[in-house]
């Protein structure tokens, strides 16, 4: 996807936020495709879903979404969780395989480059 592409589509992400909130992706570049994929399985399901947070926390992306009792949304939240699971192998920094790494009590989920350029040692039980 062209850099106009990628830009254009999470400018669209950025428009489902709820109102009032703050419209921010707190996500590195390599899980943007992550994101625009997610983005797309969703709306074909409820093309009126709205975001509340779209975020990283201890290395896994997480994609928060209004809850509406109201509609049924079938498989919604299980590609939510599909796509978090993905992240947790998919490097925040370019998008190539990752793994879970840690540097003292920070963790993001890295390939073997971008892990060695930040100072981040992969964890022990995803290199075995």
């Amino acid at each position: 996807m062209t850099e106009d592409l990628t830009e254009a589509a999470l400018e669209r992400i950025r428009a489902r936020f709820l109102p009032g909130a703050y419209p921010s992706l707190d996500i590195r570049s390599g899980w943007y495709q992550l994101i625009i994929d997610l983005d797309h399985e969703l709306s074909a399901i409820d093309p009126d879903y709205q975001l509340v947070q779209v975020k990283e926390k201890f290395g896994g992306l997480r994609y928060y979404v209004e809850f509406e009792p109201d509609k049924s949304r079938p498989g919604f939240n299980d590609l939510i969780r599909a796509a978090e699971r993905r992240s947790e192998r998919t490097c925040e920094e370019c998008g190539a395989q990752g793994a879970p790494s840690h540097r003292g009590s920070w963790a993001r989920t890295l390939c073997a480059a971008d892990a060695a350029a930040s100072g981040f040692v992969p964890d022990a039980a995803a290199t075995d």
